[in-house]
C-alpha cells in the first residue's frame, strides 16, 4: 500500500516534515520529565529520567545528549508548552534550539499528557496541523545542524504511530511534492509510513526503500529511524529490523523549501493523522556514525516508551 495517490488531479499525501533556523529558548536541555505548560510558557523543569529511561543495553548514562555538537535536533513530547490543548511550542532539547512554533491556534496540534509509558505526544489530528521553525517553515533556509549535505553520516529516530481514521505520514522531508495543478517529486529526504509500510528516499532519481507487513496497521507505537550511510547507502530501519539500498547521494541542505513537522496549508495537498512522542536526529559532518550508536538511540527509545 503506498502512502500517496492521484485524485482529481491533486496529489494525495500526508506530512511528517521538519523546520529549521535555531531559537535561544531557555527550555530545560534534559529531555526527560519537564512538565509542559497549560498557558504557553516555556515548561518548568521537573527532573530528569535519564537514569530511570536508560536500557539495558545501552551506556548507563546514554541521552541523546551524549553525541553533543552532533546531535541535531531532539523534540520530547514531555518538553512541549501548549495553550488550551494545542501545542504552540515544542521545544529543542539539543544545543542548537532549533525550536518548532505554530502561531495559528486552529493549527496546531493537540497535546495528549502522559498516555505512552507516562509520557505526553503531540497528536497531529488532520489536514492543516503543523509545526515549522519561525519565521516561516517555507523560507527555503537550514540551520547547519539540519544542513546534511550530500556525503555527511545522518540518523533520524523516531517514535510514532498512526491514527485508523487517517493512516499516514511523513515522519521526515526536506523537500516535498508540490502540487500546482500538477504534482511533481523534489530531491531532498522523504521519510514516511503508512498502515502497510515505511519507505524513504533522498532523490526523486531513487526508488523508494520499503519495508512492508502491515506493521503500522496496529496503531501502535513503533520506533522508526532513518540512517545514511556516507554518500552511496540508506538504511531504513523499523524496531531494529534494517533494510539497505543503495541511493543517488544528493545535498539536502539544498534549499528547495522549509523543514517542518505536519502539512503546508495551501502548498500542498494530502491527508493524514499521526502521533509522535520524540524525535532525534544525529548529524555527522566528518567520520561515520556507527552501528553501535545507532542501537543506543533505538535502545534508550524502546526502553523509554516501552515500543515493541
Amino acid at each position: 500500500m503506498r502512502l500517496w495517490h492521484w485524485a482529481a488531479g491533486s496529489f494525495l499525501a500526508t506530512a511528517f516534515v521538519l523546520g529549521c533556523v535555531g531559537d535561544d529558548s531557555n527550555a530545560p536541555p534534559d529531555g526527560g520529565g519537564n512538565d509542559a505548560t497549560t498557558d504557553g510558557s516555556a515548561p518548568v523543569e521537573s527532573g530528569s529520567e535519564a537514569a530511570v529511561d536508560a536500557p539495558a543495553d545501552a551506556p548507563a548514562a546514554f541521552t541523546p545528549a551524549s553525541f553533543g555538537t552532533d546531535l541535531a535536533l531532539w523534540l520530547v513530547g514531555d518538553n512541549a508548552s501548549n495553550t488550551a490543548g494545542a501545542v504552540d511550542t515544542w521545544y529543542d532539547q539539543s544545543t542548537y534550539k532549533t525550536n518548532l512554533v505554530q502561531a495559528g491556534a486552529s493549527s496546531r496540534p493537540l497535546y495528549e499528557q502522559a498516555v505512552l509509558n507516562g509520557h505526553s505526544v503531540l497528536d497531529f489530528n488532520g489536514n492543516g496541523f503543523q509545526l515549522y521553525v519561525a519565521p516561516d517553515p517555507d523560507a527555503g533556509t537550514t540551520p547547519p545542524n539540519l544542513s546534511f549535505g550530500q556525503t555527511d553520516d545522518f540518523v533520524i529516530a523516531a517514535v510514532v504511530s498512526e491514527s485508523p481514521t487517517m493512516p499516514a505520514g511523513y515522519i521526515f522531508a526536506k523537500t516535498q511534492f508540490k502540487c500546482t495543478g500538477g504534482c511533481a517529486p523534489g530531491d531532498g529526504l522523504v521519510f514516511d509510513i503508512n498502515q502497510d509500510e515505511a519507505a524513504v528516499r533522498e532523490s526523486s532519481a531513487d526508488s523508494f526503500l520499503t519495508t512492508t507487513g502491515g506493521t503500522f496497521s496496529d496503531h501502535a507505537y513503533h520506533v522508526v529511524a532513518v540512517r545514511r550511510i556516507g554518500e552511496t547507502t540508506m538504511q531504513l530501519r523499523v524496531d531494529t529490523v534494517t533494510k539497505n539500498a543503495t541511493i543517488t547521494g544528493f545535498d539536502v541542505s539544498e534549499p528547495q523549501f522549509g523543514l517542518m513537522i505536519g502539512l503546508a496549508g495551501g502548498t500542498f495537498n494530502g491527508t493524514f493523522a499521526f502521533r509522535m512522542a520524540e524525535l532525534v536526529a544525529v548529524h555527522r559532518t566528518t567520520g561515520a556514525i556507527n552501528d553501535a550508536e545507532v542501537s543506543n538511540i533505538e535502545a534508550y527509545l524502546k526502553a523509554k516508551y516501552k515500543t515493541p
